[in-house]
């Protein structure tokens, strides 16, 4: 997994962006114990795939721990493109016993970061995830694991989210500047409140930069006004800008 590599200012923004994310996480976790985070979003389209992916790859970087990043998205897979291993096996042959969980674990060119991917679901409908099961293996994989990250899929589609964000840490939502709705979004936090789950945070993408301070890379100028989720389209930024609230 190569996505740390990013030479353009933008890239190098966007990486920094992760980066506070990651930080804060890390300040607000007790060092002494495993943590998994979900990353969940109420649509497709909302860049919780390429966030997991990126927090997952800051949080082995910055910690120097070892980090697992999961596909749970069964129905839609996307995080074995982000890397060069397959996806016959992963999450879903576990569950189904066609694979143990160490063979179903890869190793990513990124260092201390490892991927299990959603496996191939076919035209069958996926499984039911069992929330003790996976309780049982996420408990399991943080003997070896200080970080896992948990890429789901959209929690307005599919009740499994709602399984991983309950058996989780941490719920982290994302949501897209100029796609989400903030009608979309009460009601994610609605249904995550009804399962016992409160979001640590919520993460905006696609926010245009404007101006960049010097020293720090600020992200947009201090006069620049807040963009709500519905702001025009015309000047957002080529990639995404992460702010955790």
């Amino acid at each position: 997994m190569t996505v740390r590599t990013r030479p353009s200012k933008s890239r190098k923004v966007f990486d920094d962006a992760i980066d506070e994310i990651a930080t804060r996480l890390l300040l607000s976790m007790d060092p002494q114990h495993a943590h998994s985070i979900a990353i969940v979003s109420a649509v497709s389209g909302e860049g919780k795939s390429y966030l997991a992916a990126h927090l997952a790859a800051s949080l082995a970087c910055i910690s120097g721990e070892e980090c697992l990043l999961i596909d749970a998205d069964l129905r839609s897979p996307s995080l074995h493109q982000y890397t060069g291993v397959g996806n016959s096996l992963g999450l879903l042959g576990a569950l189904r016993g066609a694979s143990s969980i160490e063979t179903a674990i890869r190793a990513t060119a990124q260092p201390n970061l490892s991927l299990l991917t959603a496996g191939r679901l076919g035209r069958e409908a996926p499984p039911a995830i069992n929330q003790r099961a996976l309780v049982t293996l996420l408990a399991t994989l943080k003997d070896k694991y200080q970080f896992i990250v948990v890429d789901t899929p959209p929690a307005l589609a599919a009740s499994e989210a709602l399984v991983v964000s309950s058996s989780v840490d941490v719920t982290l939502i994302s949501t897209m500047r100029d796609v989400s709705q903030m009608a979309q979004l009460d009601l994610i936090q609605q249904q995550l409140e009804s399962v016992g789950v409160r979001p640590l945070g919520v993460v905006l993408s696609g926010v245009p930069v404007k101006q960049y301070q010097r020293t720090y890379g600020s992200y947009y100028s201090p006069s620049q006004p807040k963009k709500s989720l519905d702001a025009s389209a015309e000047d957002q930024a080529t990639d995404p800008l992460l702010a955790v609230k």
